[in-house]
């Protein structure tokens, strides 16, 4: 199962079945990472892989990665965040709050796909 945080009803739904279907997996997916949180609080879920946005209402994805990571079956899922911003100080900051790869949007079946399958190697 993976999970899709992403505030763009669009986006977030385009991801979702992109994922669903190449994975041939569940997809959870939530319009912001305190909805997440809160979900996975009460409801936890064995997730692959999390896809975060980073600018969403309330906190950024960048914020919310240690408060996912504090989770504790949380704490090794790979986060993949997903940003139109392909700033490099963004890139880096992602990375260093425990992001594992970062996609630039508008995403691609073939970046999706590529992550995907480097999960898969994993």
């Amino acid at each position: 199962m993976y999970a899709v945080i992403e505030d763009d009803p669009s986006s977030r739904k385009i991801l979702s079945r992109v994922v669903e279907k190449v994975a041939n997996t569940e997809v959870i997916d939530f319009s912001s990472a305190e909805s997440f949180i809160r979900h996975v609080k009460v409801e936890p879920h064995e997730l692959t892989a999390i896809f975060l946005d980073i600018t969403l209402p309330g906190m950024s994805g960048i914020d919310a990665i240690p408060i996912i990571r504090q989770i504790s079956i949380y704490s090794e899922v790979p986060i993949i965040i997903c940003s139109s911003s392909n700033d490099k100080l963004t890139i880096v900051r992602a990375l260093k709050a425990g992001a594992i790869n970062f996609l630039v949007k508008p995403l691609s079946k073939d970046s999706i796909l590529k992550v995907l399958d480097s999960l898969s190697k994993n």
